[in-house]
């Protein structure tokens, strides 16, 4: 009979144990390397840490205030492999799951020499997932620890947001898009900015009349990408850009940071090297300059934002000044992937196999965990070495007004 009524009131505390919350039963997992690369909140970059790296936490001092969502990006490798990930306020015993779960394979861990191979299926996590919601937040400037639970249900606290508070949302409120895009041709163009970083790429092309724009190029976003659109001096949206859409799995692989929050890894690329994208519109133009816009449409539909911009000089329109065209930096993959994409899941169209892919990025052994702690310029303290994370380039912007 003790059995029993030992048994139920086990059953009842259990039952007592609101979703979601967990407490310490497994063990601290002191064998782990990791990378911080991205701080997101509301869909929008708040922190880019190019040197969080190492084997031991990390802590930012600097303030951090968000009205909707909060999450890192970066990866986490343990032999044991990642299960979820859980915040805790104020350095409580108790510990939140985060919500919507997801981690990824990071293959490039491994030609990076990083070790614990068994958990690279797993390492990954980007912006959009595993988030922390505005609603766990109810006071200011609380401390924020996130950890990682293992597949084996021991622990890995690896990041303290000592600082942080909520903002209410006003009734304007859009989450921001977080993207990242490169154009990597134009035929009869050059380029001001050729990798733009939540900002457009931005060129210029000369073309004779009948001719429409064609380029070729990719942008990746936590929205995934729908299809693209275009304007015409600030005009209405034009929906008939033809051309392929590719997978670009040499692209996912370099950044892995912006997994797709609703999908669509599938339209990354925009045309290829035998099928450039076509504007058609562009080639009804009669002679002068034009602004022309082009627009990824997210997912979901709902919304826009401005990848390319491109001053169009119809023949008649004026001569371009002479500038030679920037390199192409050696970190962002320009060309169609030939091998396995290095992402959780499979493509569903194989990429063209007319090139080779640029090569994962390289990362540099971590310190030991006897080294000092060092500030990196992301208002934090841990052990900090280079990090995996690609680093965009920032060229000069130019912006050329109708004549």
């Amino acid at each position: 009979m003790k059995k029993i009524v030992i048994a139920l009131v086990i059953i009842m505390l259990a039952s007592m144990v609101p979703a979601g919350l967990a407490f310490a039963e497994g063990e601290d997992v002191t064998d782990f390397r990791y990378a911080l690369e991205y701080v997101y909140a509301d869909g929008k970059m708040l922190i880019r840490c190019d040197a969080v790296n190492g084997y031991s936490p990390w802590t930012f001092n600097q303030e951090i205030v968000f009205s909707d969502w909060l999450s890192v990006g970066g990866w986490l490798a343990n032999d044991e492999g990642n299960k979820k990930m859980q915040y805790t306020i104020d350095g409580g015993d108790t510990w939140n799951d985060c919500e919507k779960q997801k981690f990824s394979k990071r293959g490039d861990l491994l030609n990076a020499g990083v070790e614990f191979e068994a958990g690279h299926d797993t390492a990954g996590f980007g912006p959009g997932n595993n988030t922390i919601p505005a609603s766990a937040i109810t006071e200011d400037n609380v401390e924020l620890t996130l950890r990682i639970v293992t597949l084996e249900g021991n622990y890995i606290e690896f990041a303290t947001f000592s600082d942080v508070s909520v903002e209410e949302k006003g009734d304007d409120y859009v989450e921001e898009i977080a993207f990242l895009t490169f154009l990597d041709d134009l035929p009869d163009g050059y380029f001001e900015l050729r990798q733009g970083d939540n900002q457009p790429c931005t060129a210029t092309a000369e073309l004779d009349a009948g001719v429409p724009i064609q380029l070729r190029g990719w942008a990746i976003s936590n929205y995934g990408i729908s299809k693209i659109v275009y304007t015409i001096d600030g005009g209405e949206y034009i929906d008939d850009a033809t051309g392929p859409y590719v997978r670009r799995p040499d692209v996912l692989n370099a950044y892995p940071i912006y997994t797709a929050k609703q999908g669509n890894t599938k339209n990354v690329g925009i045309g290829s090297e035998s099928n450039f994208m076509t504007l058609p519109k562009t080639g009804e133009l009669e002679a002068g300059f034009y602004d022309v816009d082009v627009y990824a449409v997210t997912a979901d539909g709902q919304q826009y934002y401005n990848i390319f911009k491109i001053v169009l000089v119809v023949d008649g329109g004026g001569e371009l000044p002479t500038v030679a065209p920037t390199e192409v930096p050696t970190e962002v993959p320009t060309t169609e992937a030939t091998e396995e994409p290095v992402v959780t899941e499979e493509p569903t169209k194989e990429p063209d196999k007319e090139t080779n892919p640029t090569e994962a990025p390289e990362v540099t052994d971590a310190p030991k965990a006897t080294e000092e702690p060092k500030d990196d310029g992301c208002g934090g303290t841990g052990i900090s070495v280079f990090s995996l994370a690609a680093v965009p380039v920032a060229l000069a912007f130019l912006k050329k007004k109708k004549d």
